[in-house]
Order: structure tokens, then sequence, then C-alpha cells
């Protein structure tokens, strides 16, 4: 049983790892569709899927190029939509036509050409037949979700096809992945700049819009309605690493991506202190075919975990930050850490093997011919 539980454990802890490291750098590409070509698609060319528009895509290999591209300009616009057909991703008619307008509005209202714009949309932008880069992709959503510079919920008065039901500014807010899309871009990019596209102009984000969505668990999947029977794994359980790697970049004393705002900043925060249990349970309730009901494990230690590589993460910033200016030029006093900046001294867990390792001669963990990643990596292991 101890060594079933260490596994488990290692597992979890590895896990956490994938997450943080999906936040520092892609795992993925970043794909993205010209909105010239993106005008010019007919609601049956979405059909051929990401394989069949790849030589019409930009596809951006680091977050370098992201924001390279995002310097010089461009506008990246995400498109969070409900999917209205079991089985199948893509808009609508209806969808795809409060895509189009919302493109031409952008270009006009911030007298941006066409030319150097740019749409993100999941049935192209990721692979959809190679399930292992699907997986990369989806494992990314955090970060893919929070690269645009807008972000555009497409959620006019449809039907869904399979259910028969209304789709709407509603409906689309009761969806699993939409949760976490809408979470991921609001406290990495903020709310001002997220609209809504009911159908006729583009509207800024209802002021409780965030609050609505921001307990992802508390949502619909199909996955659950059809007591998974397409797959065994829930997407409860698959929006565990996105979910981690918000969480980590929230523990940061500062976010990892520069232009950040402060609005992003302050509603995470909120968000957290208002219904953290909520957003991050420790199980959930799984429902098998055969209708046995199951409490299956969510995040478990692992946010625990989380904020010690955060913390950990921050002490390498500012131990390389202090190391890099000179002392000679302030008074000691001015270089000493204060109660609130940690520093690899205050890292719990650590102290009684750090020692062990200087007096066996082993090399400290933190050095200066080693990257950021790696320092960080070796302090995870400690």
């Amino acid at each position: 049983r101890a060594a079933t539980a260490s596994k488990e454990e290692a597992a979890r802890q590895q896990k956490v790892r994938d997450a943080v490291a999906t936040v520092t750098e892609l795992s993925h590409p970043y794909i993205v569709v010209p909105a010239t070509y993106f005008l010019e698609l007919t609601l049956e060319s979405f059909a051929s899927m990401h394989e069949g528009h790849r030589r019409n895509l930009l596809f951006l290999d680091t977050l370098a190029d992201v924001e390279k591209v995002k310097h010089n300009g461009a506008e990246i616009i995400f498109f969070s939509y409900e999917c209205l057909r079991f089985g199948e991703v893509g808009p609508d008619q209806i969808q795809l036509t409060c895509m189009k307008d919302s493109l031409r509005e952008i270009a006009q209202t911030k007298n941006v050409c066409l030319s150097n714009m740019f749409v993100w949309i999941d049935c192209i932008s990721v692979p959809q037949k190679n399930k292992a880069m699907t997986k990369a992709a989806v494992n990314a959503i955090y970060t893919f979700a929070s690269l645009p510079t807008l972000m555009i919920i497409v959620c006019p008065i449809s039907r869904h096809m399979g259910k028969g039901e209304q789709s709407d500014e509603h409906s689309i807010k009761k969806r699993l992945w939409c949760r976490v899309e809408h979470l991921s871009f609001g406290c990495r990019r903020g709310p001002s700049n997220m609209r809504l596209h009911r159908g006729h102009v583009l509207e800024p984000l209802p002021e409780d819009w965030m609050e609505s969505i921001c307990v992802v668990f508390d949502s619909d999947s199909t996955c659950c309605r059809t007591k998974h029977t397409m797959s065994p794994v829930c997407d409860r359980e698959t929006v565990v690493q996105p979910l981690l790697a918000l969480y980590y970049e929230q523990q940061l004393s500062t976010p990892l991506a520069k232009d950040t705002p402060d609005e992003a900043r302050s509603l995470a925060q909120d968000l957290l202190d208002k219904h953290k249990e909520r957003m991050f349970p420790t199980t959930f309730r799984y429902e098998t075919s055969d209708h046995v009901i199951l409490d299956k494990p969510l995040f478990g230690t692992m946010l625990t975990y989380t904020e010690k590589l955060a913390a950990r993460f921050d002490a390498v910033q500012w131990e390389k930050e202090w190391s890099s200016e000179s002392r000679n030029t302030r008074p000691f006093a001015s270089v000493m850490p204060t109660k609130h900046e940690p520093t690899l001294s205050t890292i719990p867990d650590r102290s009684e093997k750090s020692q062990t390792e200087k007096s066996h001669g082993h090399q400290h963990p933190w050095t200066e011919d080693k990257t950021l990643d790696e320092q960080i990596y070796d302090w995870a292991s400690i």
C-alpha cells in the first residue's frame, strides 16, 4: 500500500510539473488562421478540420514567436463557442456568420487591416487526427486561451442539433470547456479584452460573467451526459492540468506574461478568495455506463505542491536578480530580503537535504551555468 501511495503521489507531482511546463513554453505549436482566409471559409469547409487547412495556417513554434507577432501590431482573436452537434467540432452557420461579422467590426473599430488579424479556433487550430498532438494541444489550453489579444464569445440564439434545445448566452456558460477558455483568458488578459457576440454586434462582457463561470466543475459535459460510454476518461479529469497551470501562475509574485494587466490579476485573486475550494475540488462524482457512482480524485494534494513550485520559482528569480546587482554600491541592509521576499533558505522541505548535500560536497542545484527551467526542475526534485 505504501508503495502504491508513493507512486500515486509521484504521478500527481509529475502532473503538476507538466502543467507548469505549459506555462513557460509551448508544448505544441500555436496555430492561427489568417483572418482573410477565415472570411473565405464556408460551413462545409470546416468538415476537413485542421488537416484540410494546414497549408494556409500560421504556425508559431515558441512563445517568443507569438509575442513577436503581437508586437508587430497583429490582433489575435480567440473564438469561444458552443459545439451544437454531438461528436463534431466547428460552428454552425449562425455562429460562423457572427464570427465573420466580428472580424470585420474589429478591423473597422480598431483600424486594423484584416491582413494583420489572426484567428484561433479549436477545430482548425488543433490537430484532430493525430491524437497525441490533440492531447498536447488540449493540455496547453490555458496558455493557448490566454495568448490572444481579444476573446470573442460567440453565443447567438441557435439550436443544438442533438439535444434539440436552444443555445445562447446562457447555455454557453454551462459548457465545461467554454468555462475553461473564459477563465483562462480572463485571468491572464482581463475581462476588458473579452466580448460577446449575440448575433448583432460585439458587446462588452457582462460584469457578472466571470464569477458565474469560474467554477468549471459545476458545468455540463458530453462525456458525463453519455455516462462515459465513448471514453472512460472524464473531461473533468482532463481539465485538471490546464487549471493547475492557471493556479501556478496566480501563485507567482510576478506574472510570467509581462503584459498581464492589473485587472486580470485582481480578478483571479478575487475569484480564488471566494471560490477556491469549488474551483479546485479534491474529488468529483463519476457515473459509469452501468450507473455506478464513484468518488474519483481530482486535485487532491496537487495545489500544495503547485504552491511550493511557485515559491521556489520566486526564490530563484529573486536570488538571480539579487546576485546580478553590485553589492558594493548599496548598503548591506538594502539587499537583505524582507519577510515578504522568499529566498532559497526559506523554501519548505529542503533544508535538511540541502545540509546533507553540502556536507558531502554536492553541487548546489542553483548554478549560473543552468537555465532557469533546469534550476526550477532541480529545486522541484528536492
